[in-house]
């Protein structure tokens, strides 16, 4: 008798997180980032060496698009803002005015409202620093790219 009523309450537990982590899913506001092109001002001689993304009120639950030979760092601690760091291992892997052109910053992160903090009137906010270097003069300028310059899409899930 006591494994039997063990047994219901197990499996109803189960149903009961499966039907609440499920019905939070679904009504999750989750978005996808992409930055334009317009906000890097890139010419045709620089390359992206690095970047680091800094997001508040949200969690950070997809990095879509990674360049081959970057080192990305995800910091998703909830005691502070989550933070994306992405470095090029070598000069081969710099990001081209090409390779941000042909969608390199499309859809690229994916994030999710976190309501609790939003509730609490944190507003959601999305900010990149990009580090991007000229080959030709030997300099390095850095863009900051604020959440209302990014595009903000409704990411289906």
């Amino acid at each position: 008798m006591k494994i039997r009523n063990c047994l219901l309450i197990l499996i109803c537990s189960i149903v009961i997180v499966f039907w609440v982590h499920t019905g939070t899913a679904q009504n999750a506001d989750m978005y996808a980032i992409s930055i334009p092109l317009r906000c890097l001002r890139m010419t045709s001689d620089e390359r992206i060496t690095k970047y680091k993304i800094v997001v508040q009120a949200a969690f950070i639950t997809g990095l879509l698009k990674v360049a081959h030979g970057w080192t990305i760092t995800v910091d998703d601690n909830l005691s502070q803002n989550p933070t994306v760091t992405g470095v090029a291992s070598h000069g081969v892997a710099y990001m081209t005015l090409d390779n941000v052109t042909n969608g390199a910053f499309d859809s690229f992160l994916i994030i999710q409202k976190d309501k609790f903090v939003a509730n609490a009137g944190v507003p959601l906010d999305v900010s990149i620093k990009m580090s991007i270097a000229s080959m030709s003069q030997a300099a390095t300028r850095e863009v900051i790219i604020r959440m209302k310059d990014l595009v903000v899409s409704p990411y289906p899930q």
